[in-house]
C-alpha cells in the first residue's frame, strides 16, 4: 500500500483516494442521469402540451367517415 502526504499532514492511503475518485466519479454520473432525466421529462411534456396537428385531426376524420361511410346508416 502506498501512503502519501496531504498538506495538514495527515497520511492518506492510496486505497482511500481511489474510493474518493470513484465516488466523484459516481456522483458525476448521476448528476448527468439528472440532467437527462430533467431534459427527456421536459420533450415529453413539451411533446403532450403541443397537441396533435391538424393534418393527422384531418386523417382521423377521413378514417372516421371512411368507417360510417362503410358501415352505413345505424
Amino acid at each position: 500500500m502506498v501512503r502519501c502526504l496531504v498538506p495538514n499532514k495527515v497520511k492518506i492511503s492510496s486505497s482511500i483516494l481511489k474510493q474518493k475518485g470513484e465516488r466523484v466519479s459516481t456522483e458525476k454520473k448521476k448528476d448527468t442521469e439528472s440532467v437527462i432525466d430533467e431534459n427527456l421529462k421536459r420533450v415529453y411534456n413539451e411533446t403532450l402540451e403541443a397537441g396533435i396537428p391538424d393534418r393527422f385531426k384531418n386523417l382521423l376524420d377521413q378514417l372516421k367517415q371512411q368507417d360510417a361511410d362503410r358501415d352505413g346508416p345505424k
